[in-house]
């Protein structure tokens, strides 16, 4: 279906001003202001003031996660990186549903695979290397130093998963490798800052609570991440990942993932605590997010476009 969403605040990179947004099929074909979309013929759904943004994307651990996808679409997520057993993958992506499916096999089959540590052998293919202690990070940041190693594992697509408290002093050559890197800031409080200014993709695991792990990302004791640099995580640099460069923006041309949230009001968090909650200044041009200080509502989902497909998350 063709429709356009107005009167809200849309989160867009294409215009930082926007109100507006155009979907026709599924993809965005156009952001902009409210008096020009009312001249489109396609339906139009009146956001009343609400935020519109990027539906985000995350990585699930399906070694130990409980939740079911309904679960992470009702927390506005349209897409998971699922790490498992076929088994395990295939489960879970038959009760997926709009949810999209990317999944790392730990059973070394398939198009993308898994490996708890570092694989002995070297696939041509997509590995996710999961690195569940400190002896397995330490391994891996030694194998960093292997030029034959890092450019077969950066030309097959390989990427890292460090379900482990990373230390401060392995920052620099975490972000200066040329892997996407997962973390969970929910479960560890990582140096999320030092390792984007360092160079690093950084991307999240964050079960079905990324507003949550965007909270625990900018607010941990030293964090130097700002808001914006967090909702990236959940979304542009989730989807560069797996080699979509210009994924997880709204922005014409890309895929309608969309996520409309109830929001009591906008700021920009900065990593600098000095302008930490200062209201957006529209002439800035610094699309505000929600407000994720401690002891704030978080954001109230009310609708999910997956693909520009309204998602039913009531049933």
């Amino acid at each position: 279906m063709n429709f356009v969403l107005y009167n809200g605040d849309v989160y867009s990179s294409a215009d930082p001003f926007a109100t507006a947004v155009s979907v026709s099929g599924d993809v965005v074909d156009w952001v902009g202001g409210d008096e020009a979309a009312q001249t489109f013929g396609s339906e139009l759904i009146d956001l009343c003031d609400d935020f519109a943004a990027p539906a985000m994307i995350t990585t699930v651990d399906l070694r130990s996660e409980e939740s079911a996808p309904h679960d992470f679409l009702a927390a506005g997520i349209a897409a998971v990186h699922a790490i498992g057993t076929d088994k395990q993958i295939a489960d879970f992506a038959q009760e997926a549903g709009p949810l999209r499916v990317i999944g790392y096999s730990l059973s070394g089959t398939g198009q993308r695979q898994a490996h708890v540590g570092l694989p002995e052998q070297r696939p041509e293919a997509p590995v996710f290397i999961v690195l569940d202690d400190l002896e397995a990070l330490n391994a891996y940041t030694e194998a960093l130093q292997d030029a034959d190693f890092k450019r077969h594992a950066a030309r097959s697509g390989w990427r890292v998963f460090a379900n482990v408290q990373i230390p401060e002093d392995l920052t620099g050559p975490l972000g200066q490798s040329p892997f996407a890197l997962t973390v969970d800031p929910r479960a560890f409080a990582q140096p999320v800052g030092s390792l984007l200014r360092e160079g690093a993709q950084v991307s999240f695991a964050s079960s079905s609570e990324p507003w949550e792990a965007m909270r625990q990302a900018i607010f941990a004791p030293g964090s130097t991440v700002s808001g914006r640099a967090a909702f990236n995580c959940l979304t542009r640099f989730a989807e560069r990942a797996v080699g979509n460069f210009g994924g997880g923006v709204i922005a014409p041309g890309n895929r309608a993932d969309i996520a409309r949230w109830r929001v009591d009001h906008l700021v920009v968090q900065a990593a600098d605590e000095r302008v930490a909650a200062w209201s957006t200044d529209p002439r800035s041009g610094t699309p505000g997010l929600p407000d994720l200080t401690p002891g704030t509502p978080l954001p109230e989902l009310v609708s999910l476009w997956s693909a520009g497909e309204l998602v039913e998350l009531d049933s």
